[in-house]
């Protein structure tokens, strides 16, 4: 199960909502990441949404799960919807605004990101290495 629980068995119903609590707050980032996907269109766009939305059932199923194994049925129900609509409101949210970014501002946001994400990787790449050098 892929929930921060002691056991498969017994779920408080403190962990099932600390469960939806960050699995809510995930979702409205992948919202974004899915108006971003539609926006890159083709086939790119049509895999990321694709993977974003498997992605999005087993977590939504993890969340329903802990609630069933707490006994917190009713809740659990509430928590799921609550989910699902956070994640549609921020990937329209994002689409639209998404829509009136002009396109210069959207090249030099692309270019700014990426560089981040170039030194990110880099610099996770050097600590790997240097964490299996000093262990060898």
């Amino acid at each position: 199960m892929l929930l921060p629980v002691h056991d498969d068995t017994h779920v408080t119903p403190t962990e099932a909502t600390s469960t939806a609590v960050a699995l809510t707050l995930h979702q409205l980032m992948e919202g974004v990441v899915l108006a971003a996907a539609y926006v890159a269109g083709g086939v790119v766009g049509l895999i990321a949404a694709l993977f974003l939305t498997a992605h999005t059932v087993v977590e939504t199923a993890a969340v329903g799960t802990a609630y069933v194994v707490a006994g917190q049925y009713k809740r659990g129900g509430i928590a799921v919807v609550f989910m699902q609509t956070v994640y549609v409101i921020a990937a329209v949210i994002a689409f639209r605004s998404a829509l009136a970014v002009p396109p210069a501002a959207e090249h030099i946001t692309t270019a700014i990101v990426g560089s981040v994400l170039l030194i990110v990787g880099i610099h996770s790449c050097r600590c790997v290495i240097d964490d299996s050098i000093s262990y060898s």
